[in-house]
């Protein structure tokens, strides 16, 4: 990433990105991904600050294709939530390209990365063609990017049920209101608000359809 987003963030949110060599903790802070993933970082920077104050980002990168954070000091009441934020970034940078933000798949190039059809290079072998999902609510006329992210999240909701500490989170609906997208679910914990928090702030800032950053 270059260095005019970096500043950006270190502008942006001192408390989560400031240096603290004084206590010999953290060193400036290597984003170590591409400007298409900029405004999901932004997003979860935005979500992590409203959270906490305390809490610290010790590193931004990129991990078998997908959006990784290392965070340190987080206070245990907002360990949850935080950790379901980190979470939904992971899954979200999975469909997103990694240089222009544009809904993707994964590919093969030099490394494993998801690309849109435009940045796109060799399809991964092992990956598998895509099954209709079928959501338990409407969601036509939704954008395939939206949908796309709610399929993401109902997957991975449906994989914490085998958790049996977690308490189960259904999906009850959606409902689009003046262009901004709203999840209705019911049961959950504060991993599950967390990833919704995520989820719900980031759709706001992209094109329904296509995933183009628009805010």
């Amino acid at each position: 990433m270059n260095d005019e987003f970096k500043n950006l963030l270190f502008k942006n949110f001192p408390s989560l990105y400031e240096e603290q060599t004084d206590q010999k903790l953290f060193q400036l802070i290597d984003l170590e991904c591409q400007e298409g993933w900029f405004s999901l970082i932004e997003t979860v920077s935005e979500v992590m600050v409203n959270q906490s104050s305390i809490v610290k980002v010790t590193k931004v990168y990129k991990k078998q294709g997908r959006l990784k954070f290392n965070i340190a000091c987080c206070p245990s009441r907002n360990r949850d939530f935080i950790s379901g934020v980190i979470k939904m970034a992971q899954i979200l940078s999975g469909i997103s390209c990694e240089i222009c933000s544009l809904q993707g798949e994964m590919f093969n190039e030099k490394a494993i990365t998801p690309r849109c059809a435009t940045h796109g290079g060799t399809r991964l072998r092992l990956l598998k063609r895509k099954r209709y999902i079928d959501l338990p609510f409407n969601t036509e006329g939704i954008g395939k990017m939206w949908r796309e992210m709610l399929v993401k999240l109902f997957l991975q909701l449906q994989s914490m049920k085998i958790d049996k500490e977690n308490p189960e989170t259904i999906l009850t609906g959606i409902e689009v209101t003046e262009g901004k997208l709203n999840v209705e679910y019911i049961d959950g914990n504060e991993m599950t608000y967390g990833m919704v928090t995520l989820f719900l702030s980031y759709a706001e800032k992209i094109d329904a359809e296509s995933g183009e950053i628009i805010n």
